[in-house]
C-alpha cells in the first residue's frame, strides 16, 4: 500500500527577471503574497479560499506562489521578483547540495480530494500543529547537486522540513488510504520533529531504557521478573518456534485459556485491544499481564517495524518516543495515568513528553 508523501518545509527564494537591471528606478512595492482571494468561477480556487478563509492557511499546487513588483524601467516596463517554495531548508539547516523537480498535480478532481485530506487534517489537528501552507503536487524528485544522482520520491513517504507541508499525490492509493488515518500519521509526525528540538529533554528520553531492551521479543527474562512457564520457571522458546507465556505474576494465563498464550497475542492486549474476543476474565488477565511486561521496560507501543503483530519492543529509542506521541494523542492524562501510572520508567518518559507537548508546544492533553 502506498501512503500519502508529505514533507515539511521552511522558507523561500527570490529570484529576479528581467533584460535591463541597469536602467531601474526605486519603486519597491510589497504585497502579500500569501494572501488568498477568491474566485468563484473556479471550483478548486474557490475551494482554496473557503480553506484560507476559515483557518488562515494557504494552499498551493504550485511552487511560485507570489510576485513583488521591484521597480519600474524607464520603458515603464515593471521589474519583478518571484517567490517560490525551497525544499532546501531542513529543521535546523539550510541544505544548499540538492535541487528539487515537481510534477505539478493539475487534474481538479484529485485536487479537490487533497483539498479536503487538508481540510480533515486542520479539523482535528490543534492549531500549534498547522503548518504555514499546504504545497500539493503529484511527484516530485531530487537532484545531488555534487553528484548530479536523481532521487525519485516512490516509496519514501516523508521527508521532514520545517514550515510547509508537501503532498504527493501520486504516492496516494485512493483505493486504500484511508485519509484520516494518512493525516492523523502525519500529525504525529509533525509532534515528533517539533520535539527533536528539545534535544536534552529527548536525550533524557532516550537513556531511561536500557538500549539492549530494544528491537528484541519481550522475552526479556533477565529484566522482567515473575514471569514463568507451567513449571515454575520463566518462559522459554518452544512450541513450534513461537514464545508463549503460562503466567505472569500471580496470572494463570495456562488455566485461563487451556494452554499457552503466545507473546503477539499478549502484547496485542496493551497496543491493539480487542476485548470483544474474550470473556472479562480473560480479558482483565491479558491486559494486566501485558502492561507488567511493557512498563516494566517503560514502552507503551510496540515494534513498528513488526508487521506481524507486537512481537517485539520499539526499534529504537525514537521508535520508542514515536509510540509515546501516539498514545498521548489518543489518550487523556487522567487516562494516561490510569493505565500506566504504577510503571516508573513508563512515567518519567511520559512527564518529559508531556511537558514538552503543553508547555512549549501548546496542545492540550
Amino acid at each position: 500500500m502506498k501512503k500519502l508523501l508529505y514533507i515539511l518545509l521552511l522558507g523561500s527564494t527570490i529570484y529576479a527577471c528581467n533584460d535591463d537591471e541597469g536602467a531601474l528606478e526605486p519603486q519597491m512595492q510589497f504585497e502579500n503574497i500569501y494572501t488568498i482571494v477568491d474566485d468563484t468561477t473556479d471550483a478548486v480556487k474557490h475551494h482554496v479560499y473557503e480553506i484560507y478563509e476559515k483557518y488562515g492557511i494557504p494552499v498551493y499546487f504550485n511552487d511560485t506562489i507570489g510576485k513583488v513588483l521591484v521597480k519600474t524601467d524607464v520603458n515603464g516596463q515593471p521589474f519583478y521578483r518571484y517567490e517560490t517554495l525551497d525544499l532546501a531548508w531542513n529543521f535546523d539547516s539550510y541544505d544548499q547540495n540538492f535541487t528539487y523537480e515537481y510534477v505539478y498535480l493539475t487534474d481538479p478532481e484529485q485536487q479537490e480530494a487533497m483539498l479536503d485530506a487538508i481540510e480533515l487534517y486542520l479539523e482535528n489537528a490543534a492549531k500549534p500543529l498547522w503548518p504555514f501552507a499546504f504545497f500539493v503536487v503529484d511527484s516530485a524528485r531530487t537532484i545531488d547537486r555534487r553528484t548530479l544522482r536523481l532521487t525519485e520520491w516512490e516509496e519514501k513517504y516523508r521527508l521532514d522540513n520545517f514550515r510547509t507541508i508537501t503532498l504527493l499525490n501520486g504516492n496516494w492509493d485512493w483505493y486504500w488510504d484511508d485519509p484520516a488515518e494518512v493525516m492523523d500519521e502525519m500529525k504525529r509526525s509533525y509532534v515528533v520533529n517539533k520535539i527533536a528540538f528539545f534535544a536534552t529533554e529527548v536525550a533524557r528520553f532516550g537513556a531511561i531504557s536500557q538500549p539492549s531492551w530494544y528491537d528484541e521479543y519481550w522475552n526479556l527474562t533477565d529484566k522482567i521478573e515473575n514471569i514463568i512457564d507451567d513449571n515454575g520457571h520463566k518462559w522459554d522458546y518452544t512450541y513450534g518456534g513461537g514464545y508463549f507465556i503460562y503466567a505472569v505474576n500471580d496470572i494463570n494465563l495456562m488455566e485461563l485459556f487451556n494452554g499457552p498464550v503466545g507473546i503477539g497475542t499478549l502484547m496485542n492486549a496493551a497496543f491493539a485491544p480487542h476485548p470483544e474476543r474474550y470473556t472479562e476474565e480473560q480479558w482483565k488477565a491479558l491486559s494486566e499481564a501485558a502492561h507488567y511486561i511493557a512498563g516494566s521496560l517503560g514502552f507503551v507501543s510496540y515494534n513498528s517495524g513488526d508487521y506481524s503483530g507486537s512481537g517485539q519492543t520499539p526499534i529504537d529509542s525514537d521508535d520508542d518516543l514515536r509510540g509515546y506521541v501516539k498514545v498521548m494523542l489518543e489518550t487523556s492524562d487522567a487516562d494516561f495515568r490510569d493505565e500506566w501510572g504504577s510503571y516508573p520508567l513508563v512515567m518519567e518518559k511520559y512527564e518529559i513528553v508531556y511537558r514538552i507537548l503543553t508547555e512549549e508546544l501548546g496542545l492540550e492533553l
